[in-house]
């Protein structure tokens, strides 16, 4: 996906969550017109515009930009909420996780 601009990641990513323009807007906190200009090369995004959008696309700020990091099709949604409370927890509890799934992997 690192070939594609930004607009292209953007329209990508917001297609792969089956959401319209309009949706992805809403839940980003932004206008419908920002999310279009974006996806057709009108304009960079602010730094918080960037956020608002790769939070809610379940992507990170470097896939938007650049593509960089993994690809929307590496992680399942299911997995990247899962990585994600993973972080959430502190260095005790992410070891607990880590053995716990030793456990259930054996």
């Amino acid at each position: 996906m690192a070939s594609h601009s930004f607009g292209d990641r953007l329209r990508l990513l917001r297609l792969a969550q089956s959401l319209s323009q309009e949706e992805l807007a809403e839940r980003a906190g932004l206008r419908t017109a920002t999310v279009s200009d974006l996806e057709r090369g009108q304009g960079d995004p602010s730094l918080n515009t960037l956020r608002s959008l790769a939070g809610v696309l379940g992507a990170t700020p470097g896939e938007l930009l650049d593509g960089s990091s993994w690809s929307e099709h590496s992680l399942a949604v299911d997995e990247r909420a899962l990585l994600e409370l993973y972080r959430a927890c502190d260095a005790e509890r992410r070891e607990a996780i880590r053995t716990l799934l030793a456990l259930l992997t054996r």
